[in-house]
């Protein structure tokens, strides 16, 4: 409950919805149903078992007036309290932007096989993302000795936010996908 369905997430046809779909997403899928979340987690939760990965925990905030001047919530919304940021968020835009940026640390770190799992939160007065990144191979790259180095440069989330930046700012123009709110002023 903590976390928004994407706007843009339909089920197969004659699949319904089930808690959680549609929440999470990757660096391939713009959402995940509630089944590939809890495999991906438990497989995370192994590969940290074996005491040598360096699982990756990242929150993304993001400021009012920057989701205003990206286009990403209506310039006339007011957060006043927990959760108003739910249904009036370009979730959509926000998810790639949030991946390629991701994709991007994840190369600059030298990740083999590097992926991520992610949330957009929404139920408190600041939007943010909830992200974890981690080596996937069977063979670590990212290595100090023989456990995985747990240090990200500066340089490598300088590039992540710069990423993200620019992947909003070139696909502001972008038409926006109907939300919660928008779709009650139509009717």
């Amino acid at each position: 409950s903590a976390t928004m369905t994407s706007t843009a997430y339909v089920p197969p046809m004659g699949q319904p919805i089930e808690q959680g779909d549609g929440v999470a997403f990757t660096l391939e899928d713009s959402h995940l149903r509630r089944r590939d979340v809890l495999d991906t987690a438990d497989h995370i939760q192994v590969l940290h078992e074996t005491g040598v990965r360096a699982i990756q925990q990242l929150v993304l905030s993001f400021d009012h007036e920057y989701l205003v001047e990206q286009n990403l919530v209506p310039e006339d919304t007011k957060i006043i309290k927990k959760g108003d940021y739910k249904g009036v968020v370009d979730d959509v835009r926000l998810r790639h932007a949030v991946s390629h940026g991701l994709q991007r640390m994840i190369d600059e770190e030298g990740y083999r096989e590097g992926k991520m799992i992610a949330c957009i939160q929404s139920d408190t007065r600041h939007l943010h993302v909830h992200a974890v990144v981690y080596e996937d191979a069977d063979e670590i790259a990212r290595k100090r000795g023989k456990e995985e180095k747990g240090v990200i440069k500066q340089s490598s989330f300088n590039s992540l936010t710069h990423d993200v930046d620019r992947h909003l700012t070139l696909t502001k123009t972008a038409h926006r996908v109907p939300n919660a709110r928008s779709l009650k002023q139509l009717n």
